[in-house]
Protein backbone atom coordinates (compact mmCIF):
# COMPACT_ATOMS: atom_id res chain seq x y z
CA UNK A 1 0.00 0.00 0.00
CA UNK A 2 1.28 3.44 -0.93
CA UNK A 3 2.52 5.27 2.15
CA UNK A 4 1.11 8.65 1.11
CA UNK A 5 -2.52 7.60 1.54
CA UNK A 6 -4.82 9.23 4.08
CA UNK A 7 -7.30 6.93 5.81
CA UNK A 8 -10.37 8.23 7.66
CA UNK A 9 -11.78 5.81 10.23
CA UNK A 10 -14.76 6.29 12.53
CA UNK A 11 -15.06 4.65 15.95
CA UNK A 12 -11.32 4.53 16.58
CA UNK A 13 -11.66 4.14 20.35
CA UNK A 14 -13.33 0.74 19.95
CA UNK A 15 -11.88 -2.73 19.59
CA UNK A 16 -11.97 -3.03 15.80
CA UNK A 17 -11.28 0.67 15.36
CA UNK A 18 -8.00 0.54 17.24
CA UNK A 19 -6.90 -2.49 15.25
CA UNK A 20 -7.73 -0.69 12.00
CA UNK A 21 -5.66 2.32 13.03
CA UNK A 22 -2.65 0.17 13.90
CA UNK A 23 -2.91 -1.80 10.66
CA UNK A 24 -2.98 1.24 8.39
CA UNK A 25 -0.25 3.01 10.33
CA UNK A 26 1.90 -0.10 9.92
CA UNK A 27 1.39 0.26 6.16
CA UNK A 28 2.77 3.78 6.26
CA UNK A 29 -0.57 5.56 5.87
CA UNK A 30 -1.74 8.66 7.69
CA UNK A 31 -4.86 7.97 9.74
CA UNK A 32 -7.58 10.40 10.86
CA UNK A 33 -9.88 9.07 13.55
CA UNK A 34 -13.38 10.44 14.12
CA UNK A 35 -14.78 9.52 17.50
CA UNK A 36 -16.49 11.20 20.43
CA UNK A 37 -14.00 9.44 22.72
CA UNK A 38 -10.31 10.06 22.17
CA UNK A 39 -8.37 6.95 21.26
CA UNK A 40 -5.60 5.80 23.57
CA UNK A 41 -3.37 5.52 20.51
CA UNK A 42 -0.70 8.23 20.31
CA UNK A 43 1.38 6.96 17.39
CA UNK A 44 2.92 9.25 14.80
CA UNK A 45 0.70 9.58 11.77
CA UNK A 46 -2.55 9.38 13.75
CA UNK A 47 -4.79 12.41 14.18
CA UNK A 48 -7.90 12.36 16.35
CA UNK A 49 -10.77 14.69 15.45
CA UNK A 50 -13.42 14.82 18.20
CA UNK A 51 -16.81 14.18 16.61
CA UNK A 52 -20.22 13.15 17.88
CA UNK A 53 -21.29 10.99 14.93
CA UNK A 54 -24.95 11.36 15.89
CA UNK A 55 -24.82 14.98 14.77
CA UNK A 56 -24.50 15.88 11.04
CA UNK A 57 -23.20 19.34 11.89
CA UNK A 58 -20.28 17.84 13.81
CA UNK A 59 -19.52 15.46 10.94
CA UNK A 60 -19.47 18.43 8.55
CA UNK A 61 -17.14 20.34 10.86
CA UNK A 62 -14.81 17.36 11.04
CA UNK A 63 -14.85 16.97 7.24
CA UNK A 64 -13.79 20.58 6.85
CA UNK A 65 -10.54 19.65 8.62
CA UNK A 66 -9.89 16.79 6.20
CA UNK A 67 -7.98 18.08 3.18
CA UNK A 68 -7.73 14.80 1.28
CA UNK A 69 -8.83 11.19 1.73
CA UNK A 70 -7.99 7.99 -0.11
CA UNK A 71 -9.75 5.45 2.13
CA UNK A 72 -12.89 5.85 4.25
CA UNK A 73 -13.83 3.19 6.78
CA UNK A 74 -17.26 3.64 8.37
CA UNK A 75 -16.64 1.52 11.45
CA UNK A 76 -18.45 3.27 14.32
CA UNK A 77 -21.37 1.42 15.83
CA UNK A 78 -23.31 0.77 19.01
CA UNK A 79 -25.68 -2.13 19.71
CA UNK A 80 -28.39 -1.88 22.38
CA UNK A 81 -26.83 -0.18 25.40
CA UNK A 82 -30.24 0.08 27.05
CA UNK A 83 -31.04 -3.66 26.96
CA UNK A 84 -34.57 -2.53 26.14
CA UNK A 85 -37.19 -4.93 24.85
CA UNK A 86 -39.62 -4.24 22.04
CA UNK A 87 -42.53 -2.34 23.51
CA UNK A 88 -40.16 -0.67 25.98
CA UNK A 89 -37.44 0.92 23.86
CA UNK A 90 -37.90 4.68 23.53
CA UNK A 91 -37.82 6.33 20.12
CA UNK A 92 -34.82 8.40 21.23
CA UNK A 93 -32.93 5.18 21.96
CA UNK A 94 -33.80 3.77 18.52
CA UNK A 95 -32.72 7.02 16.88
CA UNK A 96 -29.38 7.07 18.72
CA UNK A 97 -28.46 3.65 17.32
CA UNK A 98 -29.70 4.44 13.79
CA UNK A 99 -27.93 7.82 13.79
CA UNK A 100 -24.61 6.38 14.94
CA UNK A 101 -24.58 3.17 12.91
CA UNK A 102 -26.29 4.20 9.67
CA UNK A 103 -26.86 7.92 9.27
CA UNK A 104 -23.27 8.78 10.20
CA UNK A 105 -21.91 6.44 7.53
CA UNK A 106 -24.10 8.03 4.86
CA UNK A 107 -23.45 11.60 6.02
CA UNK A 108 -19.67 11.19 6.17
CA UNK A 109 -19.60 9.51 2.77
CA UNK A 110 -21.78 12.27 1.34
CA UNK A 111 -19.46 15.00 2.60
CA UNK A 112 -16.26 13.22 1.49
CA UNK A 113 -17.51 11.83 -1.83
CA UNK A 114 -15.84 14.50 -4.00
CA UNK A 115 -12.48 14.03 -2.30
CA UNK A 116 -12.74 10.24 -2.65
CA UNK A 117 -13.55 10.54 -6.34
CA UNK A 118 -10.58 12.84 -6.84
CA UNK A 119 -8.24 10.33 -5.20
CA UNK A 120 -9.84 7.30 -6.92
CA UNK A 121 -10.30 6.00 -3.40
CA UNK A 122 -12.18 3.24 -1.64
CA UNK A 123 -14.78 2.83 1.09
CA UNK A 124 -15.33 -0.04 3.50
CA UNK A 125 -18.47 -0.07 5.64
CA UNK A 126 -18.42 -2.28 8.73
CA UNK A 127 -21.76 -4.03 9.13
CA UNK A 128 -22.35 -7.20 11.17
CA UNK A 129 -23.62 -10.75 10.84
CA UNK A 130 -26.65 -9.32 12.65
CA UNK A 131 -27.62 -7.99 9.23
CA UNK A 132 -28.22 -11.66 8.33
CA UNK A 133 -29.26 -13.27 11.63
CA UNK A 134 -30.53 -11.91 14.92
CA UNK A 135 -30.81 -12.19 18.68
CA UNK A 136 -33.69 -10.86 20.83
CA UNK A 137 -33.83 -7.13 21.58
CA UNK A 138 -31.52 -6.04 18.76
CA UNK A 139 -34.03 -4.54 16.34
CA UNK A 140 -32.29 -1.18 15.92
CA UNK A 141 -28.83 -2.72 15.62
CA UNK A 142 -29.95 -5.37 13.13
CA UNK A 143 -31.88 -2.82 11.08
CA UNK A 144 -28.96 -0.40 10.97
CA UNK A 145 -26.48 -3.09 9.91
CA UNK A 146 -28.84 -4.50 7.30
CA UNK A 147 -29.19 -1.00 5.90
CA UNK A 148 -25.40 -0.63 5.82
CA UNK A 149 -25.21 -3.67 3.52
CA UNK A 150 -27.79 -2.11 1.18
CA UNK A 151 -26.13 1.29 1.38
CA UNK A 152 -22.90 -0.34 0.25
CA UNK A 153 -24.13 -1.63 -3.09
CA UNK A 154 -26.10 1.57 -3.69
CA UNK A 155 -23.01 3.72 -3.12
CA UNK A 156 -20.97 1.40 -5.32
CA UNK A 157 -23.29 2.02 -8.25
CA UNK A 158 -23.37 5.77 -7.60
CA UNK A 159 -19.61 6.26 -7.20
CA UNK A 160 -18.35 3.76 -9.78
CA UNK A 161 -15.93 3.63 -11.48
CA UNK A 162 -14.04 6.22 -9.42
CA UNK A 163 -14.52 4.73 -5.94
CA UNK A 164 -14.67 1.10 -4.81
CA UNK A 165 -17.22 0.42 -2.08
CA UNK A 166 -17.40 -2.81 -0.06
CA UNK A 167 -18.77 -4.02 3.23
CA UNK A 168 -17.48 -6.33 5.96
CA UNK A 169 -19.85 -8.19 8.30
CA UNK A 170 -17.92 -9.48 11.33
CA UNK A 171 -19.25 -12.15 13.65
CA UNK A 172 -17.93 -12.69 17.17
CA UNK A 173 -14.83 -10.51 17.49
CA UNK A 174 -12.94 -10.17 20.78
CA UNK A 175 -9.48 -9.73 22.24
CA UNK A 176 -10.53 -11.42 25.50
CA UNK A 177 -10.27 -15.06 26.48
CA UNK A 178 -13.37 -17.13 25.81
CA UNK A 179 -14.40 -20.65 26.78
CA UNK A 180 -13.27 -23.72 24.89
CA UNK A 181 -16.91 -24.34 24.00
CA UNK A 182 -17.16 -20.89 22.43
CA UNK A 183 -14.04 -21.54 20.38
CA UNK A 184 -15.03 -25.03 19.22
CA UNK A 185 -18.54 -24.07 18.11
CA UNK A 186 -16.94 -22.10 15.27
CA UNK A 187 -16.13 -24.20 12.19
CA UNK A 188 -12.78 -22.38 12.09
CA UNK A 189 -12.07 -23.55 15.65
CA UNK A 190 -11.82 -20.11 17.24
CA UNK A 191 -13.59 -16.81 17.71
CA UNK A 192 -12.54 -13.79 15.68
CA UNK A 193 -9.85 -11.28 16.52
CA UNK A 194 -9.88 -7.56 15.67
CA UNK A 195 -6.87 -8.18 13.45
CA UNK A 196 -8.97 -10.49 11.27
CA UNK A 197 -11.19 -7.56 10.33
CA UNK A 198 -8.28 -5.15 9.93
CA UNK A 199 -6.42 -7.54 7.63
CA UNK A 200 -9.45 -8.01 5.39
CA UNK A 201 -10.15 -4.29 5.33
CA UNK A 202 -6.56 -3.53 4.36
CA UNK A 203 -6.79 -6.02 1.49
CA UNK A 204 -10.11 -4.62 0.23
CA UNK A 205 -8.63 -1.11 0.06
CA UNK A 206 -5.49 -2.24 -1.77
CA UNK A 207 -4.90 -2.29 -5.51
CA UNK A 208 -5.02 -6.10 -5.39
CA UNK A 209 -8.76 -5.96 -4.66
CA UNK A 210 -9.95 -3.34 -7.13
CA UNK A 211 -12.17 -5.87 -8.97
CA UNK A 212 -14.07 -6.62 -5.74
CA UNK A 213 -16.84 -4.06 -5.63
CA UNK A 214 -20.24 -3.68 -3.96
CA UNK A 215 -19.78 -6.84 -1.90
CA UNK A 216 -20.65 -7.77 1.67
CA UNK A 217 -17.97 -10.12 2.96
CA UNK A 218 -18.84 -12.11 6.08
CA UNK A 219 -15.96 -12.84 8.44
CA UNK A 220 -17.32 -15.06 11.20
CA UNK A 221 -15.39 -18.34 11.22
CA UNK A 222 -18.20 -20.00 9.29
CA UNK A 223 -20.94 -19.53 11.89
CA UNK A 224 -23.61 -18.12 9.55
CA UNK A 225 -23.20 -21.19 7.31
CA UNK A 226 -23.56 -23.70 10.16
CA UNK A 227 -26.90 -25.39 10.83
CA UNK A 228 -27.72 -25.41 14.54
CA UNK A 229 -30.66 -27.44 15.85
CA UNK A 230 -31.55 -28.12 19.46
CA UNK A 231 -32.00 -31.88 20.05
Amino acid sequence: MENDKTVVITGTSGLIGKSLVKKYLSQGCSVIGLDNTESELKEDGFQHIPCNLERPEEILRACEEIKSVHILINNAGISNPYNAKIGEIKIQQWQKIINTNLNAAFTLTNFLAKKLKQSKGSIVNIASTRALMSEPCNEAYAASKGAIVSLTHSLMNTLAPDVNVNCISPGWITDSEVSETAEKQHPSGRVGKPEDVANLCCFLTSDKANFINGQNIVIDGGMTKKMIYVD
